[in-house]
């Protein structure tokens, strides 16, 4: 991936890419396990999270099968990503404040659960540490309104938008709720944070 990638041009893909894939992610959604995140610790039992790519940039079969749009532009227009999941977070969800540096090693040893959603992936992120920025392409959302659902990640407060996306720090403390009555769903794609020339 070029060292000049900017989180604007990915968050300008990823939008454009919204309106060809949003109808197929939408009707697929629905079909999939809605499984919890499996580090449990992190949240209140209300976050579900399903895994299409691996933290390696492969995809699951559950993505060729169902997504195959989606695959197709993230394979043209950013073969760069690492991970892709779904991210929804139910109605009263709360994700506690944690930090995601050590999130490759930890999935790479829990993923190997047998109700690891859909399949069993067999590549994983092969490095010690797994520092990401971390877009959020937002599929629907109930509410703006920060203080009954956001993202904190230091002094950032994040909001989402249909068919919008903003990013974050994965490697930082960062937290999360939805305090609203409807649930907030979200694409998630990571991508490594030295692909960018402006990080450390």
């Amino acid at each position: 991936m070029s060292p000049r990638l900017t989180p604007g041009r990915v968050i300008e893909l990823l939008e454009n890419g919204f309106p060809l894939f949003k109808d197929e992610l939408l009707r697929n959604y629905a079909k999939l396990g809605k499984h919890h995140f499996i580090i449990e610790e992190y949240h209140n039992g209300k976050w579900l999270a399903e895994p299409i790519r691996t933290l390696d940039g492969i995809w699951g079969k559950v993505a060729q099968t169902y997504f195959p749009t989606l695959v197709r532009y993230i394979d043209e227009a950013l073969p760069g990503c690492k991970m892709i999941s779904f991210s929804e977070l139910l109605p009263g969800a709360v994700i506690k404040p944690h930090n995601g540096a050590d999130f490759g090693m930890v999935v790479k040893i829990l993923s190997r659960r047998e109700d690891w959603p859909f399949e069993r992936l067999d590549t994983y992120f092969s490095g010690r540490i797994y520092e990401v920025l971390r877009f959020h392409l937002c599929l629907f959302s109930p509410s703006r309104d920060f203080a009954v659902l956001g993202l904190r990640s230091g002094d950032r407060q994040l909001t989402w938008k249909e068919g919008k996306c903003v990013y974050f720090d994965d490697s930082k403390t960062h937290e999360a709720w939805n305090l609203t009555d409807s649930p907030r769903l979200v694409l998630i794609g990571d991508f490594l944070k030295a692909d960018f020339a402006d990080m450390d």
